[in-house]
């Protein structure tokens, strides 16, 4: 799950990499994401980590429990599949709002 140094931004690449671990169930739900292991892991920043887990959380795809860390969420496959079909309808949004708002220059 090393990640390679490319044009997209590196926070980007954790927030992917992580996010198809636990959707192909690499990450087990219930297990515990320490940070220092996905720092080795990733070999990235722990504010670029920081960042992914809690990006997974606004997704639900981890919960972080106070004083305890954070936990892969434990989903159904249906509840998975419903939450790659709407985060797949959120980016097609947003790309579709960039190329209609976006100035020339921005493309």
């Amino acid at each position: 799950m090393r990640i390679e140094r490319n044009p997209s931004p590196i926070r980007a690449q954790v927030l992917e990499n992580l996010r198809q671990a636990i959707i192909d169930r690499r990450l087990a739900p219930g297990q515990r994401l320490i940070e220092r292991e996905l720092i080795e892991l990733t070999g990235v920043s722990r504010t670029s980590v920081r960042e992914a887990l809690r990006e997974l959380a606004a997704e639900g795809l981890v919960t972080v429990i106070p004083n305890q860390g954070t936990v892969v969420t434990n989903l159904g496959v249906a509840e998975a599949q419903q939450l790659y079909q709407i985060r797949s309808a959120l980016e097609g949004l947003a790309g579709r709002l960039f190329v209609e708002h976006a100035s020339e220059s921005d493309r």
